[in-house]
């Protein structure tokens, strides 16, 4: 895994939570619509006709988890953050669910595999790290993902087609992302840029 100090982006998310509590704004979306929508599209290719097994990388207070419910689809769910605050905030709302405080490379180096395991927008806040180095430690993120995963992984990020950047984020190129996709993971596998928000999501197939 690439050398990161996840210092900076533990006290962002916990700037966030403290100001607009656990929901959409808490997780640095900007609103309920255009979350539901990214959620939308993560679920299009997730199977839950059979109680799938999923682990949610940068669960933060369980949006996701609370999408499903709300949807009445049921999972097997695990989240993982690396901010104290979000697992305590995901325990208040969900305390028959299971959440626990562990980067990506730590779940994976255990040996776990679930059937999906999905990601949304946990790799967006580069904050001041440098974009090399941001990108070695999303490429890192994602290679821990696809080695928990049975079925796929499910990563929503940012896009490089974009009418305006902040500094703060991240903007991966559609070629960057297939070319690590192919080159180091898997030829089968769908990149959806095709919804109206300036992001996309990656599904990388077993």
């Amino acid at each position: 895994m690439a050398d990161i100090d996840l210092t900076p982006t533990v006290e962002y998310y916990r700037g966030k939570l403290r100001e607009h509590g656990p929901g959409p704004r808490g997780m640095d979306w900007k609103d309920e619509d255009s979350q539901n929508l990214r959620f939308d599209v993560i679920s299009r290719y997730i199977d839950f006709s059979r109680c799938p097994s999923v682990i949610d990388v940068g669960c933060g207070s369980g949006e996701f988890l609370n999408y499903c419910h709300r949807h009445n689809q049921t999972l097997d769910y695990l989240g993982i953050d690396v901010c104290p605050e979000m697992i305590d905030a995901f325990h208040a709302r969900f305390p028959d669910e299971s959440a626990r405080l562990e980067t990506v490379e730590q779940c994976a180096s255990t040996g776990q595999s679930f059937d999906y395991a999905i990601a949304s927008g946990t790799f967006n806040a580069k904050l001041d790290v440098d974009e090399h180095r941001w990108r070695e430690y999303f490429h890192a993120s994602i290679d821990a993902m696809f080695r928990l995963c049975r079925v796929a992984a499910i990563v929503n990020m940012m896009t490089s087609f974009v009418d305006y950047r902040y500094d703060r984020l991240y903007y991966p190129t559609p070629d960057e992302v297939c070319s690590l996709t192919v080159g180091r993971l898997s030829r089968n596998f769908t990149l959806d840029h095709s919804y109206p928000l300036y992001e996309m999501t990656l599904v990388i197939f077993r």
